[in-house]
């Protein structure tokens, strides 16, 4: 397994791209922010993502997960008393700046 560390977003949140080598298939765990920089890595290294993993849904682990689902159709996987966090995610982040 190998895997790729970014800091993203205005907080420098990591965010961690997982992938197995030989069958060229990955995760994202907390896509912080900047979605091209996440999905042109995907691209650059022929990976297929199978999942989005959130350790939590804080607004600044969160940001790109919108255009990366939207891109890749992927499913989100996050704990379900999250989901209620996640869903404000947007909300917290303007009221943060």
């Amino acid at each position: 397994m190998k895997v790729k560390t970014f800091e993203l977003g205005p907080l420098q949140t990591n965010t961690y791209v997982l992938w197995d080598e030989d069958t060229r298939e990955a995760i994202v765990v907390d896509p912080a922010d900047e979605p091209d920089t996440i999905l042109g890595f995907l691209k650059d290294n022929n990976l297929t993502l199978k999942y989005i993993f959130l350790t939590h849904a804080h607004f600044d682990h969160v940001g790109a997960v919108p255009e990366i689902k939207e891109a890749t159709k992927v499913p989100l996987l996050l704990h379900k008393e999250e989901l209620y966090i996640y869903e404000a995610a947007r909300d917290m982040a303007a009221f943060w700046g």
